[in-house]
């Protein structure tokens, strides 16, 4: 008898050993690659899905492993976990897994997406300027110069990048004096959320709110007496979102608080009381087509002393309310509670002091003048001349101001000289830690660095540890992310 279960021991293991040789062997074939169907039309997705989890233990089995891992994503919705050791594109992908004996080659034509583990190595050094590119493209850093041709930008995750100047849609230069009170959101550390299946998640530089899900998220800020609030909101089908601004407590979003509510092409303020109960103050305001649009940047205004609130869209005054009464606000919180049919998106968000001055009469953006937007709300149009010493220098059609850059919110410059950069074969777009993207022409991956180029900047060398992840085929409409992969959230009930 115990012959017979020692024999029948060896023979479940042999029969576990083959399993795992033939599943292996459905991946890998004998050059350890990635078979790959082929179609007319390209590479077809197989229909299998497989999910390999990290590993919790080293190649023996002895001790577990503490280490993070990075994680790919196949066309077919295949998972692996494990590290990226090099990535040629149209050649090869060199993975790394404690359960195989060595590295293992894939074909990256069928690679969708990279995560990497870890956190961003390149942090701890001010970032600055927020650069907005014409194609979309975001990149963080400090403004070494602007002239005619390029603007110099300095970086913690590459050497300096010399953009051309015809690239550039939009600088946020960011404030020196201590006027940012936050910036973000970069994650979800120090946020409250509410308990919900379907609440809000943080997904590429932004919270997300998926299609049909509802919840509440909020920070304690520290708002000021008189503040200013401006973020880019994104959905689908319409916009339902509510704010709630200086509130004292997260579990409570409509008490000692007002709510800002955005539902369809409607905008209503109400004030709320614990002890008084909820009100509305004054009429509403409705926005033409706000429906339609799909994005908008929206800014709230506040002024303790005078009790006022003013609502911007893209720039221009929606609505302003006075309380009579004393000012409803009972702490520094800023919340958010969205629900509704469609998805919503909070990204670029920035709170910082305000000095109460408003300029009623703004002129609209010439299509051939730049636009300076400072601190204050002020708005001049003309040309940027340049960028240099921490100074700007912006010519109008009465004189030449030399502005301090730290008193600039914004420089828009004009579309009528704009270009674009024209999209590459083995272009990807990689997220950094700390938000924002570039797109760049892959030339390779390693354990270090991220190399590629474009038009905006030319060939350029990225540190790896700034990024959190790479997407691949990002021109492909039938390329699609499982939703258990997809950083962007469920937009829609089919995961889009």
């Amino acid at each position: 008898m115990k012959l017979m279960n020692r024999y029948g021991r060896r023979w479940r293991a042999m029969c576990a050993v083959l399993g795992l040789v033939l599943w292996l062997g459905r991946i890998v074939d004998a050059e350890n690659k990635l078979p790959i169907e082929r179609a007319e039309h390209g590479v077809r997705p197989m229909p299998r899905v497989i999910v390999v989890p990290p590993p919790d233990r080293d190649v023996t089995g002895a001790a577990p492993l503490t280490q993070q891992w990075d994680r790919v994503v196949f066309r077919n919705g295949d998972i692996l976990s494990g590290r990226l050791l090099r990535l040629l594109p149209g050649r090869e992908m060199h993975w790394e897994h404690p359960e195989a004996r060595g590295p293992l080659v894939f074909d990256p034509r069928n690679v969708l997406q990279i995560k990497f583990a870890g956190e961003d190595l390149t942090a701890g050094v001010a970032t600055g300027a927020v650069v907005q590119l014409t194609n979309g493209d975001e990149l963080r850093g400090v403004i070494r110069n602007l002239d005619g041709e390029k603007l110099v930008l300095q970086t913690t995750y590459s050497s300096d990048l010399a953009i051309l100047r015809t690239m550039v849609q939009m600088i946020m230069p960011g404030a020196s004096d201590g006027s940012i009170l936050y910036q973000g959101p970069t994650g979800l550390a120090d946020w409250f959320r509410s308990q919900s299946e379907r609440g809000w998640s943080y997904a590429d530089g932004g919270f997300v709110l998926p299609a049909g899900g509802s919840g509440v998220i909020g920070r304690d800020v520290k708002l000021s007496d008189r503040c200013r609030i401006e973020f880019d909101l994104e959905w689908r089908v319409h916009p339902f979102l509510l704010i709630s601004l200086y509130g004292d407590n997260p579990e409570n979003f409509h008490g000692n608080a007002y709510v800002l509510h955005l539902t369809g092409n409607s905008l209503q303020l109400q004030r709320g009381r614990v002890r008084g109960g909820m009100n509305m103050l004054g009429g509403g305001a409705m926005m033409d087509n706000l429906m339609q649009r799909g994005r908008m940047r929206l800014g709230i205004l506040v002024d303790k002393d005078r009790r006022t609130i003013v609502v911007t869209a893209d720039g221009n005054v929606v609505r302003q309310w006075t309380d009579p009464a004393e000012f409803a606000g009972g702490g520094t919180w800023l919340m958010f509670m969205g629900q509704g049919q469609g998805p919503l998106r909070i990204s670029n968000l920035v709170v910082r002091n305000w000095d109460g001055q408003l300029d009623a009469s703004v002129p609209e953006q010439p299509a051939g003048e730049d636009l300076m937007r400072l601190t204050n709300n002020d708005k001049v149009s003309g040309e940027l001349r340049a960028i240099r010493d921490d100074r700007v220098f912006f010519q109008t059609a009465f004189a030449t101001l030399e502005v301090p850059l730290d008193r600039v919110l914004r420089l828009e410059f004009a579309t009528n000289k704009a270009e674009r950069a024209r999209r590459q074969a083995n272009d990807v777009r990689a997220w950094f830690h700390a938000g924002g993207c570039v797109t760049i022409a892959l030339e390779k991956i390693d354990e270090r660095q991220l190399v590629g180029s474009s038009e905006n900047f030319g060939t350029q060398t990225f540190q790896r540890s700034a990024f959190r992840e790479v997407r691949f085929a990002i021109y492909d409409e039938t390329a699609r992310l499982p939703r258990s992969g997809d950083a962007w959230g469920e937009w829609g009930e089919d995961g889009n």
